[in-house]
């Protein structure tokens, strides 16, 4: 490589590192991010639900083969962040970590594929799209499966297409290897399976004459025995496989009665559309129709029969992601791994263009072209900025930002504020393995301050970032009707906590409508004094510590009274 590209190669991996680490650990771990990371942290498989259950509520405790992966994932992810925990501890930013590490290397790895298939200055320029692309840096600063597939996918298509212009066994392995992380990170990855299938019959049929083929079926399934051996553990002893596989497959099992009704939905245009509204809403307009734009030159390249290899490769991938997700309606995130891709086809598509505008001789034209070209890259770099690093967006979803986006609503201040405030320091992290050792017991409330959140407390937030406290580090963290659960002849909350040794009674009230889940308000109403408690802590002029969201509006209030003492 030359200075100049050394120089821009640098700068983009600089780019890269500002959009997924900027901030990293500030927006709250408020979706399916929230209970990945609760079990991650244990390595415990346990939602608290009746509706979504686990082998420990199906067994009583947890089989050998349960600790191969999760009831509704592959494993992958959980021990990325698993380990993660061990370092950092139990926050937001060590559970975001590993999808942006490896996010970070994609950038990197994507830039050498490119530039093996398209040149050094197609690959700057791709690199640098997938470094501020708004949906690839949203999914790289989530703790969720999809960043590690969209990582795992280009790291598995680089080792392909170097097969594809060297034929050597070695990048078949290794891409049988990062098929397979794929697949243990999440089942959509599926399409690299069609997808590197579909060329290699099309146009490289004499490698399925090769022992090579053969070793790397035997290689994927040794990187898959995790997922294989516990779903035939579970189909034998449960009948039905895990419960993504049982959603693909049309099973509805009642161990998974929540969720038993999402199945496989076969209106392929419904899901088309669904696709191109998933495509619209994840970039800026012009970086949109430019996708648009780029798709459709390589379709009618590889109609014309004016395709390399590479972009074989390219249309091969995009359709197989398309045609898995026309079965599935495609939520923004699940599409995101088709972003790498796109972002292939638009660079193939622009420096095509611009070869055909040199011969052209046309200063007009080709000044046009590079002011429209950096409007576009300029419009998708605002977007990405205002969807991923502000702390509130300007303008509308959708139009401005992507809807989907996260935020801070104050959890992680509150984790804080419990760890050094109440909590401080945390005791060892304990694993449990019997489900009925999961309550705590009287003896695990003694001498300790005891913490009640109200029943309005959104579930995201109770399961990402309350109830390890109470599962992990047995101290008692729980709702109020948690608490008459545990605690049923507790008629007298403040005497019982007496009785036991209980140091402080800490409550916690969430003062947002964004930190409340508005289908508990029910359950808010029918525990009553607990629930209420907050208003009788003001009655009685005790002031509550304050805890404000990153955009200094108020979160929490958590009031505290002195058991013994009565203060």
């Amino acid at each position: 490589m030359k200075k100049p590209s050394i120089i821009f190669l640098l700068a983009i991996i600089f780019l890269a590192l500002f959009f997924r680490f900027y901030a990293l650990g500030q927006n709250d771990l408020l979706g399916d991010d929230g209970h990945y990371a609760f079990r991650a942290l244990g390595w415990l498989d346990y939602l608290a639900s009746n509706t979504q259950t686990a082998p420990i509520q199906w067994f009583g405790h947890i089989p050998w083969w349960a600790n191969l992966s999760f009831h509704d994932h592959p494993p992958v992810m959980f021990l990325l962040q698993h380990v993660s925990f061990k370092f950092l501890g139990p926050t937001a930013l060590a559970a975001r970590l590993p999808v942006a590490l490896f996010s970070l290397m994609a950038v990197i790895v994507f830039f050498y594929l490119m530039k093996k298939s398209k040149g050094e200055w197609p690959a700057i320029f791709a690199a640098g799209l997938l470094a501020i692309s708004t949906h690839a840096v949203w999914v790289s600063r989530l703790s969720l499966n999809d960043g590690l597939v969209l990582s795992f996918e280009i790291v598995a298509l680089f080792f392909l297409y170097q097969f594809i212009g060297q034929a050597q066994g070695r990048n078949l392995y290794g891409w049988a290897i990062f098929v397979g992380l794929a697949l243990l990170s999440k089942y959509t990855a599926a399409f690299l399976l069609p997808a590197g299938l579909i060329y290699l019959i099309v146009w490289r049929r004499e490698v399925f004459k090769k022992k090579e083929i053969w070793l790397v079926g035997i290689m994927l399934l040794i990187v898959l025995s995790p997922i294989i051996i516990y779903n035939f553990q579970i189909y034998i002893t449960r009948g039905h496989f895990d419960a993504c596989l049982s959603h693909m497959v049309g099973m509805r099992p009642n161990d998974f009665s929540l969720i038993k009704d999402r199945v496989v939905n076969f209106n392929l245009v419904n899901n088309f559309v669904a696709e191109i509204k998933s495509l619209y809403g994840a970039c800026s307009f012009l970086f949109f129709l430019l996708k648009l734009t780029g798709l459709i030159y390589l379709l009618v390249k590889l109609g014309r029969k004016k395709a390399d290899d590479f972009e074989k490769l390219v249309v091969i991938t995009i359709l197989s992601i398309m045609a898995m997700f026309l079965f599935m309606g495609p939520a923004s995130r699940y599409f995101s791994i088709i972003d790498p891709w796109l972002i292939a086809a638009v660079v193939i598509f622009v420096f095509d263009f611009w070869s055909w505008i040199i011969h052209q001789k046309s200063f007009w034209l080709s000044g046009f072209s590079i002011v429209l070209f950096s409007l576009i890259v300029l419009s998708e770099l605002l977007y990405s900025i205002n969807t991923n690093l502000l702390v509130k967006p300007l303008g509308r979803p959708v139009r401005d930002y992507l809807a989907d986006r996260s935020y801070n609503y104050g959890f992680n201040q509150l984790d804080l504020f419990i760890r050094e405030k109440i909590y401080q320091p945390l005791p060892t992290l304990v694993r449990t393995t019997e489900f009925n050792r999961i309550p705590l017991s009287r003896l695990e409330v003694e001498n300790h301050d005891f913490v009640v959140y109200d029943n309005t407390i959104s579930w995201f937030g109770e399961i990402g970032y309350l109830s390890k406290y109470q599962i992990y580090y047995r101290l008692p963290v729980v709702s109020y009707s948690g608490f008459v659960q545990t605690f049923p002849n507790a008629k007298d909350a403040l005497k019982f906590l007496e009785q036991v040794g209980a140091k402080r009674l800490w409550y916690i009230f969430a003062a947002n409508p964004e930190t409340q889940d508005v289908n508990l308000k029910q359950d808010h109403l029918r525990v009553g004094s607990m629930a209420s408690l907050a208003e009788n802590f003001e009655k009685a002029g005790i002031k509550p510590f304050i805890i404000n969201d990153a955009a200094g509006q108020i979160a929490f209030k958590v009031y505290y009274l002195d058991v013994k003492n009565g203060q």
